[in-house]
């Protein structure tokens, strides 16, 4: 993640308690500010990340219904294939008997 250097206006109340949750911490007040921030901005991230794996898995998933389908279609084309070969069969045996 590229780091560039950010200013920002405080409240110095706020800035107060900065510091003294960072001294509390033994840290640099920058660096609680920086904890904190990516702290509240980690859940979006995470939401942002399980979004896009939806979209993939939905597209993983209509990429298998299709490939499903065109399965089903050559198993069909198969299939008729063996009844009209079976069926050429049994006619043919049937006009051999006959004559």
């Amino acid at each position: 993640m590229a780091r560039r250097p950010v200013r920002v206006s405080l409240d110095e109340a706020l800035w107060d308690a900065v510091e003294a949750a960072a001294r509390a911490r033994g840290i640099a007040p920058y660096l609680f500010v920086e904890e904190a921030l990516t702290a509240a901005l980690g859940p979006s991230e995470t939401v942002a990340r399980l979004a896009e794996l939806s979209e993939a898995a939905a597209l993983s998933a209509r990429e298998a219904r299709a490939s499903a389908a065109e399965m089903r279609d050559q198993i069909q084309v198969i299939s008729d294939f063996i009844v009209d070969l079976y069926r050429a069969e049994v006619q043919a045996s049937d006009d051999a008997g006959a004559a």
